[in-house]
């Protein structure tokens, strides 16, 4: 599924992850929010996912 993408080191960490929100938090919230509903349909387990529907 490729969460993990990147290994950087430490000390170059905390400066990614906050231009990494930075550049989703400009993005417009129903965008955003889609996203997320999008990514955790997504790791639900198929058959329950479906049932649910």
């Amino acid at each position: 599924m490729g969460l993990v993408n990147r290994v950087m080191p430490q000390s170059e960490l905390q400066a990614f992850v906050s231009d990494y929100a930075a550049r989703i938090a400009a993005n417009a919230p129903l965008t955003v929010r889609s996203v997320k509903e999008t990514v955790n349909q997504a790791l639900k387990d198929p058959a329950a996912r479906d049932i649910a529907r």
